[in-house]
């Protein structure tokens, strides 16, 4: 995270985000080709055209978009705050399949998340407030 605040105070967030995701494509690919020359699942064929949309979909507003707001977030807010968000992401991901799909929370899912509320408390971003 220190070292993306560092980068988002020369670039924008946009060209930011392009290059994290160009670097994560990078990663996987040999990953992903290795497996389809080795004869693994046939991943890419027999989808719909509409559940390639949906994945695309999945693709850009699910991860594009997030990491977008995320990198624009960085480079307006300081990097202890930038930490305390990153923090919060699996509650609100949780409540969003609650929310969106109907997930149930039981009660390890509560003590996570009170857990990781509390650290916020416990653990503030250590940086004095203007």
């Amino acid at each position: 995270m220190l070292v993306a605040r560092g980068i988002a105070d020369r670039v924008d967030a946009l060209t930011m985000t392009a290059h994290q995701s160009a670097f994560g494509l990078a990663v996987i690919l040999p990953f992903g080709v290795a497996e389809v020359v080795r004869g693994g699942p046939r991943l890419l064929t027999g989808h719909s055209a509409g559940g390639w949309l949906i994945a695309l979909a999945i693709g850009v507003f699910g991860f594009g978009a997030s990491f977008l707001l995320y990198n624009f977030a960085l480079a307006t807010v300081r990097a202890g705050r930038a930490g305390i968000i990153l923090r919060l992401l699996p509650v609100f991901g949780v409540l969003s399949a609650v929310a969106v799909l109907g997930e149930r929370i039981g009660g390890w899912q509560w003590c996570g998340a009170a857990l990781i509320v509390a650290s916020i408390f416990v653990f503030p971003d250590g940086e004095p407030e203007d």
